[in-house]
């Protein structure tokens, strides 16, 4: 009977201790790299949906010249449905420059046809330089 008691108040003691170390009310800081990386997922994001929807003038805010020119001109021959992009890796080079790795799936296709571009995105301006890769845009 003593050692029941014993054994009643080490768990109770126990439990304390786990949801107090659990309650913790710290906020956790995102680094400049993440912060960095989820701006650049951002702007692809913004890049699809732009380049969907056939807006030139949004899509030239977010691309480099010779970029906005390759998706320009195969916007209008696009035949693709709308995609599924995932963040998968990124990159971030001493110059700022971002590589953003994604992988990207065409809507109501089989898993196995997922893809993987390479968007290259400067410092400054933070635009979209090139996709490498498997680029979701250009078929």
């Amino acid at each position: 009977m003593k050692w029941r008691a014993i054994y009643k108040y080490v768990i109770i003691g126990l439990v304390c201790i786990i949801f107090s170390a659990c309650a913790s009310e710290d906020r956790k800081l995102r680094s400049q790299g993440a912060e960095t990386a989820n701006s650049a997922f951002e702007i692809v994001l913004e890049i699809k949906s732009s380049f969907l929807d056939g807006d030139r003038s949004k899509l030239k805010e977010l691309c480099s010249e010779t970029l906005f020119a390759k998706l320009s001109d195969s916007m209008d021959t696009f035949k693709g449905k709308d995609m599924e992009f995932r963040m998968k890796w990124v990159s971030i080079e001493e110059d700022g420059t971002v590589n953003l790795y994604i992988s990207w799936l065409e809507k109501d296709k089989d898993p196995a046809d997922t893809r993987i571009a390479q968007f290259v995105i400067s410092k400054s301006p933070f635009v979209a330089r090139k996709i490498l890769r498997d680029d979701p845009f250009i078929r």
